[in-house]
């Protein structure tokens, strides 16, 4: 009826027939991006069955970038698909890499090449359509080969510009291995989620942020991060790393 919604509904028979009636039908809810098919089913009454066809899919609602990688091996990125250099041009520039990266269950795996960081070096940025309402996700894999005790910065949002950089992703080196954390705007201590993670082997990441208002610097925002959520699944309810609701670093 478009108000209440459950797998079956029942419609009256009033001598000996069912009146005209509209049936509404949606997918059920929490689906993982797929297309999906199934039946109506009309039965009981005394007549015969009936199935009606139905089809359906699930797409990323409101997905402002996808990047595959899909370059030469062995260029610069920069340049390349609308990515430009915004610091440290040309030093330790990053590089277009095969194979690109797997994940179990993840859709896009092992699609196109990756990108290889190797120490301090030049950053890179790509523009999308600015966003400064609502909640603003990112998702990458990556396969960690070493890291500094100190930790550095890997991933971000913008402000649309290249100074403030927000729901910055970080990688520090914690015996046997390396932890990741995130910081919400510019370069304040970072939280760091409290997993050791070992070198080599591929993680699923996910950055998460919530404007309270319309400015990225309201200390009620937060920037949330998840470290290998499941694929297709719902949202976790708390994050591995958060920091927010008080304060802009």
């Amino acid at each position: 009826d478009s108000s209440s919604w459950g797998s079956s509904k029942s419609v009256a028979i009033v001598s000996g027939a069912v009146a005209p009636t509209k049936v509404f039908v949606r997918l059920v809810g929490s689906l993982s991006i797929n297309s999906y098919s199934g039946n109506l089913t009309a039965a009981g009454g005394g007549a015969p069955t009936t199935n009606q066809a139905l089809t359906g899919s699930v797409t990323a609602s409101g997905l402002q970038f996808n990047e595959d990688f899909i370059y030469t091996a062995g260029t610069n990125l920069a340049g390349q698909g609308g990515w430009v250099s915004h610091s440290a041009g040309g030093t330790n520039a990053q590089k277009i890499t095969t194979p690109g990266l797997t994940y179990t269950n993840l859709k896009g795996t092992g699609v196109g090449n990756a990108v290889t960081l190797t120490s301090s070096g030049e950053d890179n940025n790509h523009q999308f359509t600015n966003m400064n309402y609502g909640t603003v996700y990112a998702s990458a894999m990556l396969n960690v080969t070493s890291a500094t005790t100190a930790g550095d910065y890997f991933l971000h949002f913008g402000d649309g510009g290249t100074v403030n950089f927000i729901a910055r992703v970080l990688i520090k080196a914690t015996s046997p291995g390396y932890q990741l954390g995130i910081s919400k705007v510019g370069s304040g201590l970072p939280v760091y989620a409290p997993t050791v993670y070992t070198f080599g082997t591929p993680q699923l990441i996910v950055i998460k942020y919530e404007f309270v208002n319309t400015i990225y610097t309201d200390s009620s925002d937060y920037a949330s991060l998840y470290i290998n959520p499941t694929p297709g699944g719902t949202e976790p309810g708390t994050p591995d790393a958060t920091m927010g609701g008080a304060g802009f670093s």
